[in-house]
């Protein structure tokens, strides 16, 4: 079974907001999961891609430790012995993100959509399409990625081109 994000955002806004939020799945990572999430947990931990679990114990030890250990203190121990348990695999990757940027981040993204809209250049968004590293299934893409690949084909003779680039980095 599964659940989308707008019924977590409705699980979180009825439970109540956590500090630390663990994604354990695959796939969880992305802008559109944790915005829904932003205002329910300070710190979210998860998975841009394939997920492997967590590795709990040393964690644990350090909240034990220091009860009063903060949440991205708390991340950053989950996310060091995810990359010591799992060095061996190629395509590991966890990442955590501080939910109180989450609205800027949103609102630059869309700031950069519309202003790409204006400015039409078809080809660039095409190479960038094209070329973005994806996730497990082609819904899924890098949008740092992305907006590497925009920028290296983007027509600077465009109108506003200059504008689009600078929203971009």
């Amino acid at each position: 079974h599964f659940i989308g994000t707008a019924e977590m955002k409705k699980i979180f806004e009825a439970a109540g907001p956590v500090d630390l939020y663990l994604n354990d799945a695959c796939l969880m990572q992305g802008l559109e999961v944790a915005y829904q999430l932003k205002d329910q947990a300070k710190v979210i931990v998860g998975a841009e891609d394939i997920a492997y679990g967590y590795v709990y114990p040393g964690a644990i030890k350090a909240l034990k430790a220091d009860p009063s250990i903060g949440p991205e203190q708390l991340a950053s121990h989950f996310i060091k012995a995810y990359f010591d348990a799992y060095q061996s695999e190629p395509d590991m990757q966890l990442s955590a993100i501080r939910t109180a940027e989450l609205e800027t981040l949103a609102g630059l993204v869309s700031d950069w959509a519309v202003l790409t809209l204006e400015v039409k250049d078809r080809a660039a968004l095409k190479v960038a399409r094209d070329g973005v590293m994806r996730f497990n299934t082609s819904f899924y893409a890098d949008l740092a990625h992305f907006m590497e690949l925009f920028e290296g084909a983007h027509d600077m003779s465009l109108p506003k081109a200059a504008e689009l680039q600078a929203a971009g980095r």
